[in-house]
């Protein structure tokens, strides 16, 4: 059992689903990472290819894709659940 004191984890799936709902589409693989673009912009992510990802990385992510702050909490929590 997790302590509380324990980064928690979120899947990359569920990253994976946020990132689509927000416009954005694969484009890409490299030996680490995948390219995922924004349609009709040119703003890129890359993603790590890892299934469980931090929080600080998924937070880092979100912010570099202009999700609002309490929508990153949200996503967080129920990405935990």
């Amino acid at each position: 059992m997790k302590s509380d004191n324990a980064p928690h984890t979120i899947s990359r799936q569920h990253l994976i689903n946020k990132l689509r709902a927000l416009g954005y589409s694969f484009k890409g693989r490299g030996k680490c990472t995948e390219l995922w673009r924004k349609t009709g912009g040119t703003h890129r992510v890359n993603l790590d290819t890892r299934s469980r990802l931090s929080e600080l990385y998924v937070r880092t992510l979100l912010r570099q894709c202009d999700v609002k702050p309490d929508e990153i909490e949200a996503f967080l929590a129920s990405a935990r659940a």
